[in-house]
């Protein structure tokens, strides 16, 4: 994983694991449920049929690829460091090293401890969503950014 720029002003993200623990029990009510419609749960017991145990497959197995991306910033676009460039434009640097300044969209939104940044590239193409909870900054990264996307949005 390539470091944040030494300028100062960057935020480093680093894994959530708050976060993995929310989209792991999402996607394993996800697999109940397929599991659960009309077999293992009814009444009485009846055993999956194959497409449940190959949706319950696939829906595990998205659920983990998502985890990893979402959670743990995995792969050469995922964003590692944050860092507020202007009135509603941040930059971001990418696994890969990649540093752009992305807008930030006001549908951005604070959930108590939680901050959910829509973000559309230069191109006006390219949007993509940034779910930062608590353990993924430290504590002062934490309030100057929140401080920056309140006053940003409001």
């Amino acid at each position: 994983m390539s470091s944040p720029p030494a300028a100062s002003g960057w935020h480093s993200l680093r894994a959530s694991w708050q976060l993995a623990g929310l989209m792991g029990l999402i996607t394993l009510g996800a697999v109940v449920a397929v599991l659960g419609i009309g077999g293992v749960f009814a009444s009485p017991p009846r055993s999956p049929a194959l497409w449940q145990l190959a949706v319950a497959v696939l829906v595990l197995a998205t659920g983990v690829v998502c985890i990893r991306r979402a959670a743990f910033y995995a792969g050469p676009e995922a964003i590692i460091a944050v860092r507020p460039a202007s009135y509603g434009v941040l930059e971001i640097q990418t696994r890969s090293g990649h540093i752009a300044p992305v807008v930030v969209a006001p549908d951005s939104t604070l959930l108590g401890p939680i901050m959910v940044l829509r973000l559309t590239h230069e191109d006006k193409k390219t949007r993509r969503a940034l779910v930062v909870l608590p353990d993924a900054l430290d504590v002062e990264s934490q309030r100057v950014l929140r401080v920056w996307l309140r006053w940003m949005l409001f």
